[in-house]
């Protein structure tokens, strides 16, 4: 019995150390805590008994160092931070390692190719994360660049990140005999892709150096595919053919092994989520089966197409039917017309005796939050762990489950911090008050038990137990804790040093736009259209409303509507002028009160409910940020509570909008900007905002530093003074601008966020009495302006018609500011002069920038006889008028006489105006940060440096450049609005400002009349045309034609003069009904009868003429815009010869559309470009004509102006299968078209929006310096198409030799959606910037 016993102790050890030789990684996610309840997660949620290491997705970068990404990852003065309480669960698995990793889908690329690109930004990146390692306790590294050499990383990403491998082992290995502590980890998240695994990783040399390789074997399908497949197969199934039989568990480790990695290091990735579809057909949902997208997203994650394992459970308990393939070994649920592939613990368990078989090193999860760790399931917390433990350390068929310990997680306190003490409770105290445990400003008051409820100390003090009192820091005992704390704070605060120069970024001019403007009278209606965008950084478009705590628009006309481009378009189309403005939308305003805001704070759900509502309205209309501009917290009805529940939103909306923005790529780009309008009033100030806390979350800071007097007063008080006066007393002292900012620095707040506002308007009185200075008494309100309406109010454009008039402006010396005085009426206002000090003292204190309240109020059309926007002309020269901090103030407009302040004689006469002597503007064209492409590598092969070509034709120097305008013609396809979501563009979400013209394609030819192609084309024709009420200048035109017109029915409308002279009437009268400003032709023929193409290329020249003549005989007759004529013609030669008279047609219409596309098909039998800009040394001669340079040459030698002519840019790529892969240049054999796009689903051709698409999935760019054209290698897939780079070399040779402009076909193929990340209608945004740089 004895040995018996000794044999299972024996047996049972084994076990133990069997498993223990197992790696077990869970990764958790920190944003996990944001999920609503139950599926809400925290580090104490883990339980780290079924881990050895637990990795914590994820840290961020800052240029090549180690950076927190949430508000709460690093601890705080009150709480642990989510690092701390990651690395505490050691206290309860003392073997537990805990890790940190680097990137994710979301980091993207860049950040990462930056890092490599150099040794010393290698070594930077590995000496700080070293010590970021160490400070914070981790114990290693996870590597999760997603992917060197793919998603736009070039090619030789693949050897860097192999160096960085190697340099940061060997750099762990000296620290740890440095440092006697316990060597760091170095792992990396790996790919399962074979092609991104071949161009991403040299895998022997990173295996040799990396501790684990954690292999993401999973996302081998989902809602990207146009059918089902499981998300994780361990086995291939014997349906699947060719590369389909490399996404599988199986084949993605034996390839890694295959390439170098040994099997003890491969630790094999699995999976607590599924990956869901919506099916075609309810009845065919097998694998395999046709699938119309990603399916509905889960009650908790909320992203379509995926569901975590909770969620899974929930949609099993609803009547899903579960089906199992034996082939792959996994589970599949399938409800109505949803399909979810997932991972539950019978599979599991079959990859982990996989695993064990093939002697791999173990598993990793992704992720811990996604298992039901709450037992929403009802088989227990951690079902999917514990199956996978449980089979990881037993052997033999009849293994079963062990039972585990139970998993006490500790309780977490609401907003899911835990605070290092615990919570104030009176207990046995005895009666009296005592200090909070937690916060030193507030206190409690018990008696016998019972806590009476907690109170906070007045500013600047703390509670202090020994007298059961506040006080103030500096007088309390040296020992004591708070007041230490206290007075540090304090002192760091003073002590904030003023920063010398402009901030980081440069500095902010923030302008609000009104939405009622527009309904003032002439001369003061304001429209979007008024402004000029230069003079701003930021428009914050004033303003949404709120419904059921739900952001809203406010005004009839804010959304787009069927008659044309709302509000919110029409600012929003102002960044095509100004590509860096960033515009916000604004939330409040003092009419809005603050009972809808008290509500919308009350509770979390609430603010909830708030956050998710702004984060999609601002992607909705564009926008990119929102303002928070309530007024105010705790004040107006408000109560006290509101203060902390405002930091509490700006917190949560912080957190939202950083979710969002590394959703698009983390680049300044796409970061969603926060800010806040707040109180300049002492007592509101107090009352409401927790400054510190705020000035943490928030990306600015918009002081109202205004109405700090008005006519509510009962003495006369300028809106804004810059400085207080000596007559002041009491509360009036802090009622300046220089106080208000001083003490929100005191406060906490940084220098460089804030935001000084200036008003462009004055505050009017009656007056009581004949004194007419600062501090007079008042009866009340002056009287309304013209056009405002309100009393004790006046627009800037509304002063200075007084000013012209000549009544007199007085300067105040003391408060630098000025006032007019005529009668019974005193207005204080500001103007250029005070605004230009305001300036110069925002500069010297280190401030922001300036904000201004409002666009409308300044003089925006010159009314006064001077240049439109004196106020913000001023404004902005002033701030960047020098270099130096020690900036004079100057008039560089001349400014109307003023008298001394009467009768004090401390308020000289103004001085002479024009002191400012003429200087260089250092900021002049502040640098504008541009949507981050993918890189372009060419290939090793083509490293000849490009030589000039000739093109016969001579160029323009860049002062002849500069005096030219160039047209912009936007095609947009009818078609287009036809497609299925996502890609069915409505013309009203066309931005027009981005176009000179915009073609319609296609209006038929019927009974030698024009007609509309389809009836539902005329609501078309209305909404395209409605775009000119937002840009007055764009021209809308009708084209007829197309590669699907009947040549037959063309011939015989050209055949004769009747036919021809009918059809001209037709179009005449179309146009007008319609409200379009042109025709143009777009004819095709496709028949090769010699005799019968020379007949209608003299009967298409006559047709032509005859437009001409009809269009200028309408134009006369009706007094009228003459009609627009245009031709498109395409650009190879064989069918310009043939069809077209080109001096003949050149001369009647305005201009020609040359289409510079289709050179090349995707029927050829080797990869060409379909737009190649030159030739190609490696073409033949037939083939050297196929290309822009070639074929607008040969138009010009052959009569037609260069200025007429119009170079096409296509928004589409022509793509092929490559024979061979290791041979994808330009020219490479091919075997046949391209795949189909995901989403036209045409072969061989793809829209932009499916191109770009494809670089995020790990296509990689390269270019070609021959043809100056780009294109992307993805497995056997080659797609040629346009990019940044092309378009600014096409934009750059048509500018250079004298032609009119580009046309773009078309735009309805362009990512006008923004869905990969670089805004939307990115090629049309970069053909303009070529255009205008």
């Amino acid at each position: 019995m004895a040995v018996n016993r000794i044999l299972l102790v024996f047996l049972l050890y084994c076990l133990i150390l069997a498993s223990a030789d197992y790696v077990r990684m869970c990764y958790f996610t920190n944003w996990a805590q944001y999920r609503k309840a139950p599926a809400k997660f925290f580090p104490e949620d883990i339980d780290p008994l079924l881990c050895t290491h637990a990795i914590f997705a994820f840290a961020g970068m800052e240029g090549n160092r180690l950076i927190p990404i949430e508000w709460n990852d690093e601890d705080s003065e009150y709480s642990d931070g989510m690092y701390t309480r990651f690395i505490k669960l050691k206290e309860r698995n003392p073997q537990l390692k805990c890790l940190i990793a680097v990137g994710g889908w979301n980091f993207g690329v860049k950040k990462m190719s930056d890092m490599l690109a150099t040794e010393t930004n290698r070594l930077e990146f590995i000496s700080t994360s070293i010590e970021f390692l160490r400070k914070k306790g981790f114990d290693g590294l996870d590597l999760d660049f997603e992917y060197p050499g793919a998603r736009g990383s070039p090619v030789v990403d693949k050897q860097r990140y192999a160096n960085l491998v190697k340099e940061m082992r060997e750099s762990f290995d000296i620290e740890t005999l440095e440092s006697n502590k316990p060597r760091l980890l170095l792992t990396a998240a790996v790919c399962a892709g074979k092609t991104i695994v071949e161009n991403g990783y040299d895998v022997p040399k990173v295996s040799g150096y990396l501790d684990y390789i954690n292999l993401m074997a999973y996302d081998m399908h989902g809602g990207w595919d146009k059918y089902v497949g499981h998300n994780a197969p361990l086995f291939p199934r014997e349906a699947e053919q060719n590369f389909q039989k490399q996404l599988n568990v199986e084949y993605a480790a034996k390839f890694w092994v295959f390439k170098g990695c040994p099997k003890r290091k491969l630790v094999i990735g699995l999976g607590t989520y599924g990956r869901s579809f919506t099916l075609t057909n309810e009845e065919d949902h097998e694998l395999g089966a046709k699938a119309l997208g990603g399916g509905e997203q889960g009650p908790y994650t909320g992203e379509a197409g995926f569901m975590a394992y909770y969620e899974v459970c929930e949609v099993m308990r609803n009547g899903a039917t579960r089906y199992w393939d034996d082939e792959a070994k996994i589970p599949y649920i399938v409800a109505g017309d949803q399909w979810i592939g997932y991972d539950d613990p019978e599979s599991l368990r079959h990859k982990v005796n996989f695993i064990k078989e093939e002697d791999y090193a173990g598993y990793m999860m992704w992720a811990i939050d996604l298992d039901d760790f709450y037992d929403g399931c009802g088989t227990g917390k951690y079902p999917l762990l514990h199956a996978m433990m449980a089979t990881i350390t037993c052997y033999g068929t009849a293994c079963q489950v062990p039972p585990l310990p139970p998993i006490i997680a500790p309780t977490v306190p609401p907003e899911g911090s835990i605070p290092k003490e615990p919570a104030f409770q009176c207990g046995a105290k005895s009666a009296g008050y005592y200090r909070d445990t937690r916060v030193c400003t507030k206190f409690h008051y018990c008696t016998g038990g019972v806590d009476f409820g907690v109170q906070a100390c007045p500013k600047g003090q703390v509670f202090y137990d020994g007298c059961q009192c506040c006080d103030f820091p500096e007088r309390l005992p040296q020992g004591d804790k708070c007041a230490q704390k206290a007075l540090a704070e304090a002192n760091k605060l003073k002590n904030q040093p003023i920063r010398n120069g402009p901030p980081e970024g440069g500095y902010k001019r923030v302008c609000y736009y009104t939405n009622w403007a527009q309904y003032r009278e002439p001369p003061a209606k304001f429209l979007p259209e008024d402004i000029d965008p230069l003079l701003c950084t930021h428009i914050v478009y004033a303003f949404a409303n709120m419904e059921d705590h739900k952001l809203t628009p406010l005004d009839w006309n804010d959304p787009d509507s069927e008659s044309g481009l709302g509000m919110f378009s029409r600012v929003n189309g102002l960044k095509a002028k100004n590509p860096g403005l960033k515009t916000l939308i604004a939330i409040g305003g003092w009419s809005f009160g603050t009972e809808k805001m008290t509500a919308m704070l009350a509770t979390r759900e609430n603010r909830a409910t708030f956050v998710r509502s702004a984060v999609d309205f601002v992607q909705e209309y564009n926008f990119d940020g929102l303002d928070l501009d309530f007024e105010y917290p705790g004040a107006r009805g408000s109560p006290a509570a509101d203060r902390e529940r405002f930091t509490s939103l700006c917190k949560e909306l912080r957190q939202a909008f950083d979710s969002v923005s590394l959703r698009q790529g983390g680049n300044a780009a796409s970061k969603l900007l926060l800010t806040a309008a707040v109180a300049g009033g002492k007592w509101a100030i107090d009352g409401g905002y927790e400054v510190a806390e705020l000035g943490k979350v928030l990306d600015s800071i918009h002081l109202l530093t205004y109405d700090l007097h008005g006519s509510w007063e009962s003495i006369t008080g300028h809106n804004a003074p810059l400085y207080p006066h000596s007559g002041e007393w009491g509360a009036h002292r802090f009622q300046n601008v220089e106080w208000v900012a001083n003490y929100w620095v005191e406060l906490g707040a940084p220098r460089e966020k804030i935001v000084i506002g200036m008003g462009t308007y004055g505050r009017s009185f009656t007056l009581a009495g004949v004194a007419k200075t600062v501090g007079s008494a008042a009866s009340g309100p002056g009287v309304a302006g013209p056009y405002t309406g309100e009393a004790g109010f006046m627009a800037y454009y509304e002063v200075c018609t007084k000013v012209a008039d000549g009544v007199t402006r007085f300067w105040n010396e003391e408060q630098q500011v000025p006032y007019l005085a005529v009668g019974n009426q005193w207005v204080g206002y500001d103007d250029e002069k005070s605004l230009r000090i305001k300036v110069n003292w925002l500069k010297k204190n280190g401030f922001g920038g300036w904000m201004t309240w409002c666009l409308d109020l300044d003089d925006f059309g010159g009314i006064c006889g001077g240049a439109n926007y004196p106020l913000h002309r001023a404004l902005k020269s002033e701030l960047f008028a020098c270099d130096q901090m020690a900036c004079e103030t100057n008039e560089t407009t001349e400014q109307p006489a003023s008298v001394s302040e009467p009768p004090g004689p401390q308020s000289p006469a103004d001085p002479e105006p024009g002191q400012l002597p003429p200087g260089i503007n250092p900021y002049q064209k502040p640098k504008v940060e541009q949507p981050v492409v993918p890189s372009y590598q060419k290939p090793q092969e083509t490293t000849t440096t490009p030589k000039p070509r000739e093109t016969g034709l001579p160029k323009l120097n860049a002062s002849e450049i500069s005096k030219r305008s160039f047209k912009k013609v936007c095609y947009f396809s009818g078609e287009a609005k036809r497609r299925a979501n996502p890609w069915n563009l409505q013309p009203i979400t066309i931005d027009p400002f981005l176009c000179t013209h915009i073609v319609f394609t296609y209006a038929k030819l019927d009974k030698n009349e024009l007609k509309a192609n389809e009836t539902t084309d005329e609501l078309l024709y209305k909404t395209i045309n409605s775009l000119k009420d937002a840009n007055k200048n764009l021209k809308t035109i009708i084209s007829i034609g197309g590669s699907e017109t009947d040549q037959e029915i063309f011939a015989t409308m050209l055949a004769y003069s009747e036919t021809r002279y009918h059809f001209s009437q037709s179009a005449v009268e179309f146009m007008k009904r319609r409200n379009f400003d042109g025709l143009e032709l777009s004819f095709h023929y496709k028949n090769s009868d010699t005799t019968m193409l020379n007949d209608m290329k003299d009967k298409y020249s006559l047709l032509i003429q005859e437009l001409q003549e009809a269009f200028t005989s309408d134009a006369t007759s009706f007094e009228r815009p003459r009609f627009l004529l245009s031709v498109a013609i395409p650009a190879k030669k064989d069918r310009i010869d043939t069809i077209y008279d080109l001096l003949k047609i050149a001369s009647h219409v305005d201009f020609v559309s040359l289409q510079t596309y289709n050179f090349h098909c995707h029927e050829e039998e080797h990869t060409v470009h379909a737009s190649p800009l030159y030739a190609s040394s490696r073409e033949i001669p037939p083939d050297q004509v196929l290309n822009v340079n070639w074929a607008a040459s040969y138009i010009v030698q052959h009569g037609v102006p260069a200025q007429k002519i119009m170079i096409n840019i296509p928004t589409y790529g022509t793509t092929y299968t490559l024979q061979d892969t290791s041979e994808y240049m330009l020219g490479a054999e091919a075997i046949g078209p391209g795949s189909a796009g995901k989403y036209l689903h045409e072969v061989g051709t793809q829209a932009y929006f499916e191109i770009c698409q494809c670089l995020i999935w790990g296509g990689t760019s390269h270019w070609d310096d021959d043809q100056l054209v780009p294109y992307i290698v993805d497995g056997a897939q080659w797609i040629g198409y346009e990019n940044e780079r092309s378009i600014q070399e096409k934009v750059k040779w048509m500018k250079e030799h004298g032609f009119g402009g580009i046309a773009i076909w078309s735009i309805d193929q362009d990512d006008f959606k923004g869905f990969c990340g670089d805004g939307r209608f990115p090629l049309l945004r970069y053909a303009n910037l070529a255009i205008e740089t």
